[in-house]
């Protein structure tokens, strides 16, 4: 029995559901803290907000993909099971995020061919893929001093 960690290998697929449905989500979930900030003003209230958001991406982003991926691996021994991960996936890569996708596997593969740690660096694709996503949302990073910077430029409300 094909079994992912104790779960059916179906389950990847209502992974790969809750991915999309956070694709659809972010960007309105961010625009609204926005606005919101715009009204209240407290930058850490909106960028706690933001990272908890981008997490969840990220995070289902990684158990989507995994799971995929996995199952991928075994298609030969079960190609109708593949067939419906493959055709979730398009369905994903046609959403305006869909980019990440592919740009989040690129980014995380140097882990798997690590034979031994080499340094920090080995994060700055993943952080090029969040620093693009927090670009599409107006937010441009830099760093400053022991931390981030974050500028947003202010735009009128019609731009949020």
């Amino acid at each position: 029995m094909l079994s992912t960690h104790g779960r059916p290998p179906e389950h990847g697929l209502d992974l790969l559901d809750m991915l999309s449905e956070a694709m659809k989500d972010v960007n309105d979930q961010i625009r609204s803290a926005r606005l919101s900030y715009r009204l209240h003003g407290d930058l850490d209230r909106y960028w706690s907000l933001v990272v908890e958001r981008l997490t969840f991406l990220f995070q289902a982003i990684g158990y989507g993909i995994g799971h995929a991926d996995w199952i991928e691996a075994k298609a030969e021994d079960h190609p109708g099971l593949a067939a419906r991960y493959r055709a979730k996936l398009e369905n994903l890569a046609g959403h305006p995020l869909g980019w990440m996708l592919g740009a989040c596997r690129d980014a995380v593969q140097p882990f798997f061919d690590l034979e031994e740690w080499t340094g920090q660096e080995i994060y700055d694709p993943l952080i090029e893929v969040l620093e693009r996503l927090l670009n599409q949302n107006g937010m441009y990073t830099r760093t400053h001093g022991d931390g981030i910077y974050v500028d947003m430029p202010y735009t009128g409300f019609h731009d949020l």
